[in-house]
């Protein structure tokens, strides 16, 4: 079996992707039509990458407890 550490299911996978599209749709919606300074682009990357981790972490943890592992 694989290491489970970093894994998220299949469906995990697909939340993944398309948190990563609309990342980058509103992130180019920004950068065409909106006027920001270059401070808001950096919020906008931090938030993010900060609602990303919390995303992957969330479901790492659902994915790791249908293992049986619980995850703590």
């Amino acid at each position: 079996m694989a290491d489970p550490r970093q894994q998220v299911s299949p469906r995990g996978i697909r939340i993944l992707l398309a948190f990563v599209a609309a990342y980058l749709l509103v992130g180019a919606a920004l950068t065409f039509y909106a006027d920001l300074p270059a401070v808001g682009y950096a919020i906008y990357g931090v938030v993010g990458w900060i609602v990303g981790m919390q995303l992957f972490y969330r479901l790492h943890r659902s994915y790791t407890a249908t293992l049986g592992q619980g995850g703590e």
